[in-house]
C-alpha cells in the first residue's frame, strides 16, 4: 500500500522515495512581518549617501541569487544569501527587518538543500543543511514549523520513527497556534509515520483532519477564483508581466494544493484499507482519482499514481475476498468431515451395544440362558441327624 509524505520545501518536486513515497514541495507563504524597522533611507543624508553603496551591492547580490535559482543552481544561490546576510548584519543589526528577511529565505534554501539531497539518499548532506536551517529558524515559528516537518522526513527516511514522530508533534504544536497553512501537510505527515508505527486507528484520524482541511482550503481557493475571474472581466486593460508571473505563481499554488487534497484522499483509503475497512478504502481510493481527474491536467502525474493505486487495491482486496471465500468453504468442509466423524463414531457405538444385547437376550422367559448355577444349601440339620431321634422313629 502506498503512503505519501510532505517535505516542507519550495520550488523543487521529485519521486522515487522508498515505501513509495511522493515527496511534494510547498511554495513559500508570505514572510513573518517584524516589529523591527528597516532603517533603509532613514536618517540625515549622509548616512544616506553611506548606505547607497550598500544597498546596490544587495541589490545585485537578490538578482544574482534569484538568477541561480531560476537555472536550479541552489548551492551557488546559497552563498549568496549567506554574503547578503553578512552585509546586512553589519550594516542593519541582527534585528532589523532586512536582516530578518535574508535569514528567512536562507532557511527556506537550506530545506529545500536538504531535501534535494534526501531524495538522492545523501543523509549526512541533507542532516547537515537541516542543522543549519535550523539555527536560521529560530526567530520565525513558520520556518521553524517547516523545518521540523522536513527533520522528520529525515528521520522517516532514516528508520527512526519515534525521533520523526517527535519532531511532527513539535511542529503540530507550533501550526495549532499560528493557524498555519501548513497543518494538513503536517498531519499527512503523523498520518504516515504513525502507519509504518502500526498505529492505524491514530493515523486514520490524522489523515480525516488533514482532509477537512484541505477541503476548506480548496473551497477558499475556489472563491477566490471566480472573485478573480469577476475583477477581470471588469478591467480590460492589459496586463503587466509582473501581473502575469504574479498569475502563475497563484495557479501553480492552486495546483499544488489541489494535488494534496487528492493525495489525502489517497492515504486515508489506505489507512481503512490497513484496518481491513475495505469497502470504505476502494470508495476512498475512487474520490481520489475522480477528484484529481476533475480538477487537474490529464497528463499530471498524480493521475496515474492515483489510478495505479486504485486498480491494485480493487485486485489486491479481491483476491483476499476470493482466498477468504475459499478459506471459509474449506473450514466449513473441514467441519463437515468432523461432524461426520464423530456421527460414525456414535452409530459404530450403538451398533456393537444393540449386537451384544441381541446375543444375551432369552426368547422364552426374556431372561438370560447361561447364568451361572445356584450354589446348593445343605442344611446340616438333615445330614448330622441327632441318634436318638433316629432310634424314637424306629420304635
Amino acid at each position: 500500500m502506498r503512503l505519501f509524505e510532505f517535505s516542507s520545501i519550495q520550488s523543487v518536486r521529485g519521486t522515487g522515495l522508498p515505501l513509495k513515497q511522493f515527496l511534494y514541495t510547498r511554495r513559500s507563504s508570505t514572510f513573518k512581518v517584524r516589529s523591527s524597522i528597516c532603517t533603509i533611507g532613514l536618517g540625515a543624508g549622509n548616512n544616506q549617501l553611506n548606505m547607497d553603496p550598500i544597498r546596490e551591492k544587495l541589490v545585485q547580490l537578490d538578482q544574482q541569487a534569484a538568477q541561480f535559482q531560476s537555472q536550479n543552481k541552489y548551492l551557488e544561490a546559497l552563498a549568496v544569501f549567506e554574503e547578503m546576510l553578512n552585509i546586512k548584519k553589519g550594516a542593519y543589526g541582527e534585528d532589523s527587518e532586512e536582516y530578518f528577511k535574508t535569514s528567512d529565505k536562507l532557511c527556506e534554501l537550506c530545506n529545500l538543500i536538504s531535501m534535494i539531497f534526501l531524495s538522492k539518499e545523501k543523509f549526512d548532506a541533507s542532516l547537515e543543511f537541516l542543522k543549519k536551517a535550523d539555527l536560521l529558524a529560530q526567530s520565525s515559528s513558520h520556518y521553524k514549523a517547516i523545518t521540523y516537518n522536513n527533520l522528520a522526513c529525515y528521520y522517516r527516511r532514516s528508520g527512526k520513527l519515534r525521533s520523526a514522530l517527535q519532531y511532527l508533534q513539535q511542529a503540530l504544536e507550533i501550526e495549532v497556534k499560528s493557524t498555519s497553512q501548513s497543518l494538513a501537510d503536517t498531519h499527512l505527515n503523523m498520518c504516515a509515520v504513525l502507519s509504518q508505527l502500526n498505529r492505524h486507528q491514530e493515523a486514520l484520524e490524522h489523515a480525516l483532519i488533514s482532509v477537512v482541511l484541505l477541503q476548506d482550503e480548496f473551497l477558499m481557493l475556489n472563491q477566490q477564483q471566480k472573485t478573480k475571474e469577476k475583477d477581470n472581466q471588469k478591467e480590460k486593460q492589459n496586463e503587466k508581466q509582473n501581473d502575469k508571473q504574479n498569475e502563475k505563481e497563484r495557479d501553480d499554488r492552486q495546483s499544488d494544493r489541489i494535488s494534496v487534497l487528492a493525495i489525502a484522499y489517497h492515504n486515508l483509503g489506505v489507512e481503512f484499507e490497513y484496518l481491513k475497512r475495505f469497502d470504505e478504502a476502494i470508495q476512498t481510493y475512487q474520490k481520489a482519482v475522480r477528484f484529481a481527474q476533475a480538477n487537474l491536467p490529464q497528463n499530471h502525474m498524480i493521475i496515474d499514481n492515483l489510478t495505479n493505486v486504485l486498480n491494485n487495491a480493487q485486485e489486491q482486496i479481491l483476491s483476499m475476498r476470493q482466498k477468504d471465500v475459499k478459506r471459509r468453504q474449506q473450514k466449513d468442509v473441514q467441519s463437515r468431515a468432523q461432524v461426520k466423524r464423530k456421527i460414525d463414531k456414535v452409530q459404530n457405538i450403538y451398533q456393537e451395544k444393540k449386537q451384544v444385547t441381541k446375543t444375551n437376550f432369552n426368547p422364552r422367559g426374556g431372561q438370560e440362558e447361561h447364568e451361572e448355577p445356584k450354589e446348593q444349601v445343605h442344611d446340616s440339620s438333615f445330614n448330622n441327624e441327632d441318634p436318638t431321634h433316629q432310634e424314637q422313629e424306629n420304635l
